[in-house]
């Protein structure tokens, strides 16, 4: 699986645990390819989707009621269960510039229509998320990433975990595979926003994060299918996902700087 990402080329970094041990800590590749950085246990990859899970216990920490309104009908609990039947935003965008939380909150106040009324279906949600996170903003009173780093990463130890790319220290970038080379590929229209997928981690960190969630209830921001709960983060040239299968106290943890699975493991 991670021989696919040897030698001078975009890299991964893959760690197993169970019952709180490390069973596998393996790492490949470069993060940074033009300037032949390695990938190491340390290297703070962009978790794309993989935030959603730290927004949601966000949420938790500052208590906000579960049935409070967002944005007209729609509350708290259907935007953290994908439920809201929010338009997705990235089909709203016009142009090719960057878009911020708050242009994502003014195109979801001008559309006209949801595709489902809140609460009814599931439809995976980026908007909803980015909602949250400006939500936590005006809950608390502080910047999101300082909320995140205050509650969460610095009382577990997460020193290298930070949202946003201002201060990304052993930064993995992106890259994408094209006409045969490797292209850096590290940001796109839709990775200026937050809530939904701005968070950098290492799997360093992330077992720290993994430790902090034994005997706790994990209901949002999670997938869940039989023997398992997990999570993927899929964006501009990264790809990376947590599965954890509660039966077997084992959790699985993989982050790759790529635009594309590669191996057998992600066909």
């Amino acid at each position: 699986m991670i021989g696919e990402y040897e030698g001078d080329v975009p890299g991964a970094a893959l760690l197993v645990v169970r019952d709180g041990s490390v069973v596998l800590r393996r790492c490949a590749g470069l993060a940074d390819v033009e300037n032949r950085v390695p990938v190491t246990p340390a290297t703070n990859f962009r978790l794309a989707s993989m935030t959603k899970q730290f927004i949601a216990r966000a949420i938790e920490i500052l208590g906000v009621p579960l049935e409070q309104r967002v944005l007209r009908d729609i509350t708290v609990r259907q935007l953290l269960s994908h439920t809201s039947g929010l338009i997705d935003y990235e089909d709203l965008i016009t142009g090719d510039a960057q878009v911020s939380d708050h242009d994502v909150l003014q195109l979801l106040e001008r559309a006209d229509r949801t595709y489902f009324p809140p609460g009814s279906e599931y439809r995976y949600s980026n908007g909803g998320y980015v909602l949250l996170g400006l939500l936590i903003e005006r809950e608390s009173g502080v910047p999101l990433e300082q909320f995140l780093h205050d509650e969460i990463f610095a009382p577990l130890g997460m020193t290298g975990t930070v949202l946003g790319t201002a201060h990304v220290t052993n930064r993995a970038y992106g890259y994408a595979f094209e006409h045969g080379a490797w292209v850096r590929r590290d940001q796109g229209v839709t990775t200026a926003t937050r809530g939904d997928g701005g968070i950098y981690s290492s799997i360093d960190d992330l077992q720290k994060w993994d430790a902090s969630l034994v005997g706790r209830g994990l209901e949002f921001g999670w997938h869940h299918a039989p023997g398992k709960v997990w999570h993927e983060g899929e964006t501009v040239s990264f790809r990376n996902v947590i599965v954890k299968f509660p039966a077997e106290r084992t959790t699985f943890i993989m982050l790759t700087n790529r635009n594309e699975w590669w191996g057998t493991l992600f066909p």
